[in-house]
């Protein structure tokens, strides 16, 4: 399998995902059509977050996630690393047709996380 879009320079920045923060994103721009199958992100946590779901929707202009997931896949949060350094996870998705010059958002979301 082929990497297709990747991001992993200055890899040392963190957003949280308590309180109020329930749903993050990265968005990217398909650079050819293909099927994605799988994400890898590098994470770490703190607590007992349970299962994140990790998905795939389509983005504005401005790279915000639009609309519902495309695809998705989850992973067991309390299974991370609690090591603030992280590690790479990578997370299964059912397999989805992106479309080459069109936006999208990596969704990251644990289970008690907004839809």
């Amino acid at each position: 399998m082929a990497i297709k879009e990747y991001f992993n320079t200055g890899d040392n920045d963190a957003v949280s995902m308590s309180g109020s923060t329930r749903l993050c994103s990265q968005g990217f721009l398909a650079g050819s059509n293909y099927d994605i199958t799988s994400v890898k992100l590098k994470l770490y946590v703190s607590g007992t977050p349970g299962t994140i779901t990790v998905s795939i929707r389509a983005a504005n202009t401005v790279y915000v996630p639009t609309g519902g997931d495309l695809t998705s896949g989850t992973t067991n949060g309390n299974t991370l690393t609690t090591d603030a350094g992280g590690e790479w996870r990578e997370i299964s998705l059912t397999s989805y047709s992106l479309t080459g010059g069109n936006k999208y958002a990596i969704i990251v979301r644990p289970a008690a996380g907004i839809l």
